[in-house]
C-alpha cells in the first residue's frame, strides 16, 4: 500500500518494532485505524526509541520530523513537488544477494542476505546467513538482533529446530551487550522476561480487544501465537521469596526418557549478581498421555545457595478428561544473590508428573531432571 491517495497528498502510515504481525493487525482492527501498519520485525528502520513521527510526500521524501500531534497536522496542510513517479515495494532477491555474500564474504553482505531471507521466508537461510554475517564481524550488534528475529519466528513454526526459542533469547541478549542503549532490543527481551524488570504487561490489552471487537459484531483477528506467561504476566516490584518443594530428595522415582519432552527458556541466561531471571518450562507428551486422575505435574528441586524463587505457577492447568495430550506451560522467577560470584550457574531442578503408556493403558509416576545453566557477569546487559 503506498503512503500518499491517488491525489498525491498525504495519509498516515504506521511502523510497528513488532515480533509478530498478527498482533499488529488485531490492535489495528480494535482501534478501527483506517491506514496502513508496516511490521518492522528486524528494526531495517534502526529506529533505537519509538514513536518517531514523520512526513512522507508522494515521492517518498521525509520532509519532516515534527514534534507534536499539532506540528505534524499542520504540516500536512502543506503541499509538496512530486519529484519522481512513485513506485511500489520490491522485495529483494535473495539469489542475487547471495551472489554477492559469497562474492564478498562481508558481514554487511551476509546481513543483507538474511534480511532478504527472513522477509521472502526462508527462515532457515536467514538463521544462517545471520550467523555468518556475526561470524565475519562479531560486533555488528544488528545482525545478532536479526538472528534472534529469525530464531524466534523459525521457533513458531513447523521449521522449529531444539534450542530455538533459547538461541533468539541469547542472541538479543548479545545484542544488547554490544548496544545497551537499544531500547527497541532491551523491549524485546524484557518480552520474555522477570516480572522485576518489566515496565509493563505487553499484552494486556488483546482482551480487551477480542471482547470490543465481537461486540461490533466483526471476527477478531486470529493470532498465529497466542501471548503466554510471561508476554502478558504484570509487572511486580514488591516480591516474596517462596519456598521450593522436593518430594523426592533421595531420587526414588523412576526416571523418564521418552514420554514428554522438556524444553526450557531462561531469560536471561547471561546476567548481573543480584538481577532476576525468568524461566519458562513446556511440556510435550510424546506417545503417552497425560494421567489427570493422579497426583499431577510438580516442578521441584533444592535451589542452591544464593539463589532465591520468586514464584513458580502453572499456566496450563489439567483437563477435566481422565487422559488428555495437550502441551504444558509452567514458570519461575529466580533471583540471585548480589554476592553471586562470576561464572557457570548451574540450577539443578526436577519435574514429577502422571503418565499413560497409551490411552487407558498403564500409568506411572515419572521424574525428569532439568538442568538450568546460567552464566553470572557484573558486565552483563541490564534489561532493567
Amino acid at each position: 500500500m503506498q503512503p500518499y491517495l491517488d491525489d498525491g497528498s498525504l495519509r498516515v502510515i504506521g511502523v510497528v518494532q513488532e515480533q509478530h504481525a498478527a498482533r499488529a493487525r488485531l490492535y489495528a482492527q480494535w482501534r478501527q485505524l483506517d491506514w496502513p501498519i508496516y511490521v518492522d520485525s528486524l528494526n531495517l528502520l534502526d529506529h533505537r526509541v519509538v514513536p518517531i513521527p514523520m512526513l512522507l510526500d508522494a515521492s517518498g521524501i521525509i520532509r519532516a520530523r515534527p514534534r507534536s500531534p499539532d506540528a505534524l497536522a499542520e504540516l500536512m496542510q502543506q503541499s509538496f513537488p512530486v519529484e519522481a513517479p512513485p513506485v511500489g515495494l520490491k522485495l529483494p532477491d535473495a539469489t542475487e544477494l547471495r551472489t554477492q555474500a559469497e562474492a564478498l564474504d562481508s558481514a554487511r553482505a551476509w546481513r543483507d542476505l538474511g534480511d532478504a531471507c527472513f522477509l521472502t521466508g526462508g527462515l532457515d537461510a536467514a538463521v544462517a546467513a545471520f550467523e555468518q554475517a556475526s561470524l565475519r564481524d562479531p560486533s555488528d550488534a544488528r545482525a545478532r538482533f536479526r538472528a534472534g528475529v529469525a530464531l524466534k519466528r523459525r521457533s513458531e513454526s513447523e521449521q522449529a529446530q531444539p534450542g530455538d526459542a533459547q538461541a533468539a533469547i541469547d542472541s538479543w541478549a548479545q545484542a544488547l551487550q554490544l548496544v545497551p542503549n537499544q531500547y527497541i532490543w532491551r523491549r524485546r527481551v524484557q518480552q520474555y522476561g522477570p516480572r522485576l524488570n518489566k515496565p509493563y504487561n505487553f499484552y494486556f490489552w488483546i482482551d480487551e480487544a477480542r471482547q470490543a471487537i465481537r461486540a461490533r459484531g466483526d471476527a477478531p483477528v486470529v493470532l498465529q501465537v497466542e501471548p503466554e506467561g510471561s508476554e502478558i504476566a504484570t509487572p511486580q516490584k514488591a516480591v516474596q521469596v517462596v519456598a521450593l518443594d522436593d518430594p523426592d530428595p533421595e531420587g526414588r522415582v523412576d526416571r523418564d526418557a521418552s514420554r514428554v519432552h522438556i524444553e526450557t527458556l531462561v531469560t536471561p541466561a547471561r546476567l548481573r549478581p543480584g538481577h532476576a531471571v525468568r524461566v519458562r518450562l513446556t511440556f510435550e507428551p510424546g506417545a503417552a498421555w497425560w494421567n489427570n486422575e493422579a497426583e499431577g505435574l510438580c516442578v521441584a528441586g533444592t535451589l542452591p545457595p544464593g539463589v532465591e524463587l520468586l514464584e513458580l505457577r502453572a499456566l496450563t492447568a489439567a483437563p477435566a478428561a481422565a487422559e488428555t495430550r495437550e502441551r504444558r506451560l509452567w514458570e519461575l522467577e529466580l533471583r540471585i544473590s548480589p554476592d553471586q560470584p562470576a561464572g557457570p550457574l548451574e540450577i539443578p531442578l526436577y519435574v514429577l508428573y502422571d503418565v499413560c503408556e497409551d490411552q487407558q493403558g498403564v500409568c506411572l509416576r515419572l521424574r525428569q531432571d532439568v538442568q538450568l545453566q546460567l552464566e553470572i557477569d557484573a558486565a552483563a546487559a541490564s534489561i532493567e
